[in-house]
């Protein structure tokens, strides 16, 4: 709904004016209350949101707070709870101008393309020149969401290696256990990081890890997009097993036969999913290696392998990866130790 209105010369229709009159007048009205509602949901699980809805039971921003929270589950791939609040909307509200039959319905009006804009002479423009929008579509806003939704139901159904990372192919997992905080269990993709994951089962059965902390933390810095900046949780530090926190960060030299070949395995960052850390000239470390709390594809993929997935403890990462960091600096940079002692009680390889 309206970001910009343009209005036509009046129709002889004038049903059809009213309605493209009524479309300008109400754009501009609930504009600022969405942007509002949309600000404020940000963040928000469901639950809250629904206790936002009953609260404001019989009031006139209901029906924009239930069409907000269902545009918010479109946009998280919550399909379901999409569903149900549009039709929830239908239900409660089936003459409000969100779910009525329209020449002219609330809506987001695309600027057109001027072939001008391609001018590489900015002086053959006009200076006053204003932009043109695409027409309004006609029809109920709520049908075209409902619409909208079902589309990508449909892809997501025919193409779901877009949407989850693939499985572990081995029968054995790796379980982590972090002091005050409960187990990770990683499941191990044998075949398709054969030496990585080799490896990393000779470290865990000889204990490598245990004893060791969670020595670094990355996640948005300050004023970043946190929506598109990885979340990653590190292991494997060798001081991690020392109090003194500022030798957590030294570099380390690590030598020949801790080193390992890249395998280009073209599996993908998803949620998760669990990756060596990098040496020297694209290789990686055969003993330090993240998690990754969010979708990483854009920034990691093809620079690092992947040997494992995360399959029972994301709530417990996701925890770590929320902490605090031990200096205010950290916390503005968004990479640093975290403040919590993250002790590795134990690890043990685990046959399912």
């Amino acid at each position: 709904y309206g970001t910009k209105i343009d209005l036509q010369p009046v129709s002889e229709n004038m049903k059809q004016w009213q309605d493209q009159m009524w479309f300008w007048t109400v754009s501009g009205r609930h504009t600022d209350l969405v942007t509002s509602l949309m600000s404020d949901l940000k963040g928000t699980d469901q639950d809250a949101v629904d206790q936002q809805i009953q609260a404001a039971q019989g009031k006139p921003r209901q029906p924009w707070l239930v069409w907000v929270a269902a545009n918010k589950a479109y946009a998280e791939a919550r399909f379901a709870d999409a569903n149900t609040l549009c039709n929830r909307l239908k239900s409660d509200f089936p003459k409000h101008l969100l779910c009525a039959e329209s020449a002219f319905p609330p809506q987001a009006l695309t600027e057109k393309e001027d072939e001008r804009d391609k001018a590489k002479d900015d002086a053959k423009k006009p200076k006053d020149d204003k932009p043109k929008y695409e027409d309004a579509v006609s029809g109920v806003p709520v049908d075209r969401l409902l619409a909208a939704i079902a589309l990508d139901e449909r892809f997501k159904t025919d193409h779901q290696a877009f949407f989850a990372g693939s499985a572990p192919d081995s029968k054995e997992t790796v379980v982590i256990k972090i002091a005050d905080l409960g187990e990770i269990e990683i499941g191990l993709f044998a075949k398709a990081a054969k030496k990585h994951v080799e490896e990393f089962k000779k470290n865990i059965t000889a204990e490598l890890y245990k004893g060791m902390r969670i020595h670094q933390i990355k996640r948005a810095r300050k004023g970043q997009d946190e929506e598109t900046a990885p979340v990653t949780v590190h292991l494997g530090h060798p001081k991690s097993k020392e109090t003194d926190r500022p030798k957590w960060k030294e570099p380390i030299e690590a030598k020949e036969e801790d080193i390992l070949e890249f395998e280009d395995n073209k599996l993908s960052f998803f949620p998760g999913m669990v990756a060596a850390e990098q040496e020297k000239e694209g290789k990686s470390s055969a003993r330090r290696f993240f998690m990754v709390v969010n979708d990483c594809a854009s920034s990691y993929d093809g620079d690092y392998v992947i040997f494992g997935k995360i399959i029972r403890g994301m709530d417990i990462l996701k925890e770590i990866a929320e902490g605090d960091f031990l200096t205010e600096t950290e916390d503005d940079s968004g990479q640093g130790v975290p403040a919590r002692d993250l002790l590795i009680e134990s690890t043990k390889l685990k046959s399912q």
